[in-house]
């Protein structure tokens, strides 16, 4: 498990790309269960406990079906694998560690969205940063094409994975509520 802990930490460093990872059926639905459950702990402040893990399986899943149909796409599908696992398992990491970050902000009343938690709202912009960094290495890396190909990739993930999770769920609950 700490052998483990340390590939994604390493992953999360881009000193492994996801052809690093064991390529584990197994350790794809532990590192989507892990991603679901730490997604879920991220945004139920905002969403309550039932809407978090809603948003976080459709998360996973989307994530899934978005590399697939990427790689699909370039002959590249037997990599889904390790891809998948790499973007959930660097996802876990992330997600943990804007826990105190996003609950921090959740305490902030609505009023003071914009005077309070100006500190932890710029740690989480760029911890946010960091992920499209990251997911864009697993991406350059699977794709095997550029830096630049990997970037958009991992942005369009980001983007569209955001817009189908807003559709499935009812707005947030700022500022504490």
């Amino acid at each position: 498990m700490l052998v483990l802990l340390r590939q994604f930490l390493d992953l999360c460093m881009l000193r492994l790309g996801p052809q690093d990872l064991p390529a584990s059926r197994s350790l794809l639905l532990g590192s989507l269960a892990a991603y679901v459950v730490s997604g879920a702990l991220l945004t139920a402040p905002l969403y309550g406990v039932m809407h978090a893990l809603l948003g976080a399986a459709v998360d996973a899943g989307f994530m899934w079906l978005y590399a697939m149909a990427l790689l699909s796409a370039l002959g590249l599908k037997p990599r889904t694998l390790q891809t998948v696992t790499a973007l959930a398992g660097a996802g876990t990491v992330f997600n943990l560690l804007a826990l105190p970050l996003i609950q921090a902000l959740a305490r902030v009343p609505e009023e003071e969205i914009g005077t309070s938690g100006g500190f932890s709202s710029l740690l989480y912009v760029i911890l946010l940063l960091w992920l499209l960094v990251v997911y864009g290495h697993v991406f350059r890396h699977a794709l095997d094409r550029s830096r630049a190909v990997g970037l958009a990739a991992a942005f369009g993930y980001l983007l569209f994975s955001t817009m189908v999770v807003q559709m499935a769920l009812p707005p947030a609950q700022v500022g504490g509520s």
